[in-house]
């Protein structure tokens, strides 16, 4: 879709699909239709008072309905962006929101009468604040406090996957997640748009998300990397992985990621060397675990033993149940087994569902050691540890 050009920028591309966030934007949290209900408790933020937020500025995309690039209900997707300080003003962090997604007419009406916010832009706020890796403190986020910041709001309820018009409930609703994602990255390349350096002159980039944003940053992460062959490309995905253990209890179920219908629904666009490998099944190449073994592109995972939001895909509906408790120890040594072969990796078992637009990308440890710390580890090619999993000896 764009030609690769050539320059000296360093660009991190992060997204994001459920869990806290700072600012006007409102939280992204996942639908009882076709997520069930949890809670849990979040981890108190030992180093005191909250690190200071970044305030970024809106942006709509470019001709966005000429390009599709357009939320379920048609207006214009949009994007928030700040640029960066000193010599990380040429260092790039993008990030997709997450929030959920529905997969049917039922869900996604419900999903329009409660959650309307996350499939328009209307009304989306002039500016916005996130922390976490946003974060604009130095100390509690030496790596990319200051860091060039793109922050892509979800509207399109498809985890940046889909390219279908569906009529739902005598509405016409637009899934346009990977038009969305394509225009962004065509726009911050444009100087039209952001004026020079922007895109073009990337040098590193690092695209990564949370939930519904990690799935999209896993299906979207090699065409990235594709269009931007001129820069070293690294992705960070937070929150999106589910162990393959049997679901459950039975029973009628939602469309998830994985099924048929689901990839039917959104008329979904893949990563296209594993839907090579999976012709007769390309559905399965939208879940994170199942994906991971066709990315070229290296890929750190943050993966909770005891994920409140990404366990109730498994059918869990009260963990403190006994028989529900005992599954969630089984869900946890599963996490850890299928992680023996990532050579990156961040997972501890707080029971915090994502953690790396939020306090939690400090205030969780394991083994003495923080998200942050673990990932800029990896990041930059530091000495330090890259691979740490609570429960596994150090």
């Amino acid at each position: 879709m764009m030609k690769p050009l050539t320059g000296s920028l360093s660009l991190i591309v992060v997204l994001w699909l459920t869990g806290c966030q700072y600012g006007q934007v409102q939280p992204a949290q996942p639908e009882p239709t076709n997520i069930p209900t949890t809670q849990s408790v979040s981890p108190v933020n030992t180093a005191g008072a909250i690190p200071p937020p970044s305030v970024l500025t809106k942006r709509t995309v470019k001709d966005a309905v000429q390009r599709q690039a357009v939320c379920n209900d048609g207006s214009p997707a949009v994007y928030y962006f700040k640029r960066g300080v000193g010599a990380d003003a040429t260092h790039w962090l993008i990030f997709l929101q997450g929030g959920g997604w529905c997969s049917s007419g039922p869900s996604c009406t419900y999903r329009w009468s409660s959650q309307h916010y996350l499939m328009t832009s209307q009304n989306a706020p002039a500016t916005m604040e996130a922390g976490g890796i946003f974060s604009t403190s130095v100390q509690d986020n030496p790596d990319f406090a200051d860091f060039t910041q793109v922050f892509i709001k979800y509207c399109s309820s498809d985890m940046y996957s889909g390219d279908a018009v569906q009529q739902v409930n005598g509405m016409q609703l637009q899934f346009r997640g990977n038009k969305i994602v394509a225009a962004i990255i065509s726009d911050l390349e444009d100087s039209s748009v952001i004026p020079s350096p922007n895109l073009k002159n990337a040098s590193e980039v690092l695209v990564a998300g949370s939930s519904a944003g990690s799935y999209g940053a896993a299906s979207n992460l090699d065409w990235i990397a594709s269009q931007l062959s001129w820069a070293k490309v690294k992705g960070v995905l937070d929150s999106s992985w589910v162990p393959p253990l049997p679901d459950y209890g039975s029973g009628p179920r939602e469309p998830m990621p994985g099924s048929a219908d689901f990839y039917n629904y959104f008329s979904a666009v893949a990563d296209s060397s594993c839907a090579a490998a999976n012709p007769s099944q390309p559905q399965i190449c939208l879940p994170t675990l199942e994906l991971h073994p066709y990315l070229t592109t290296p890929v750190f995972i943050y993966a909770e033993q005891r994920d409140p939001v990404l366990s109730q895909i498994k059918g869990i509906t009260n963990p403190n149940d006994p028989a529900q408790a005992s599954y969630m120890m089984q869900y946890a040594a599963s996490v850890r087994q299928s992680l023996k072969n990532v050579p990156a990796v961040f997972s501890p078992s707080a029971g915090i569902h994502t953690a790396l637009a939020d306090d939690n990308f400090t205030a969780i440890k394991v083994n003495g050691y923080d998200f942050q710390q673990i990932l800029g580890n990896w990041y930059f090619g530091r000495s330090g540890p890259v691979r740490v999993i609570a429960g596994e000896t150090p």
